[in-house]
């Protein structure tokens, strides 16, 4: 064959093969990556940690990119001395596996709590790239029940509700919270229907005025004074919540009587937690409060 033959007929065939392959469907080679993501962590909702710390294995499965982050609430006060509560990483937990591919075991060491009575509370969260995929497990640990600290005594504190020098709201069931400036220390309140004139009045039956929860101390007792004018009777109770339902001290009478003092003892207190005197029924006239607590 002539080479000029052969050339035209190598041409043919190219030409051929070309216009086959442009009758073929074209492939997405990326597919398999617009599959839904999916995450599933075999761990519970909520792990207790003893003080004296632990590693706690964390298996998932994953088809995706991964994260872990570790984290806890920190306190800071606010301009005018309020209490601001923010998501801050969690110091005392750590992991060597932040991010990942696929499925995992992610271990988190928890550094033990002893120096501290006090139970602290953090978060370990493992996400995706997707915002509302991850999931988030409560960690407990336990305070050191044998650490003792700086060296303290019980202490009460009076707050007289007949002058209002820390600007509380004087509109009728305020809510909100409040700090009382007392001996250069600032002692924050969580007023719910509450108001301030002659004497704080927290109003009627659900209305609730949140005490101070002080680091290192837990609240024993509450003597609530009865305003001067009062004449009719009260009843309120103390509880661990503002709805009254965590009964810490039981509910009992104020007499149609004036500036009687009511003392209420609180069973199995918390250290570093906030009480509150709740209003069973009537409204409570309060002059003042002496709150009692122990190191």
């Amino acid at each position: 064959m002539k080479l000029k033959q052969i050339i035209h007929t190598l041409s043919f065939v190219v030409l051929s093969l070309g216009l086959a392959s442009c009758t073929e469907k074209a492939v997405n080679n990326h597919d398999e990556l617009r599959v839904d993501k999916v995450l599933t962590v075999n761990a519970a909702e909520k792990i207790d940690v003893p003080w004296q710390g632990d590693t706690l294995s964390i298996p998932f499965h994953a088809n995706c990119y991964w994260g872990v982050d570790l984290l806890a609430w920190s306190m800071n006060k606010g301009e005018n001395g309020e209490s601001l509560y923010n998501v801050a990483p969690a110091k005392w937990m750590s992991t060597p596996a932040q991010y990942g591919m696929g499925d995992a075991t992610v271990d988190v060491r928890i550094k033990p709590n002893d120096r501290s009575a006090n139970t602290r509370e953090g978060y370990i969260k493992v996400f995706t790239g997707d915002e509302n995929l991850y999931y988030l497990i409560k960690v407990l640990q336990a305070g050191n029940p044998d650490y003792v600290g700086p060296e303290r005594e019980p202490m009460d504190l009076y707050f007289d509700f007949t002058v209002n020098t820390m600007n509380w709201p004087t509109t009728s069931r305020s809510s909100g919270e409040y700090v009382y400036p007392l001996q250069g220390v600032d002692y924050s309140f969580l007023l719910s229907q509450c108001n301030i004139g002659q004497y704080l009045v927290v109003y009627n039956t659900g209305a609730s005025l949140g005490l101070p929860a002080i680091d290192g101390y837990k609240l024993t007792k509450v003597t609530a004074l009865i305003s001067s004018n009062n004449k009719s009777v009260r009843h309120a109770l103390i509880s661990a919540d503002p709805a009254g339902t965590e009964v810490v001290s039981p509910d009992q009478t104020w007499p149609a009587q004036p500036s009687v003092e009511m003392v209420y003892d609180l069973e199995g207190a918390q250290y570093n937690t906030r009480y509150y005197l709740y209003c069973v029924s009537g409204g409570l006239p309060t002059a003042g409060l002496t709150l009692h607590y122990e190191p």
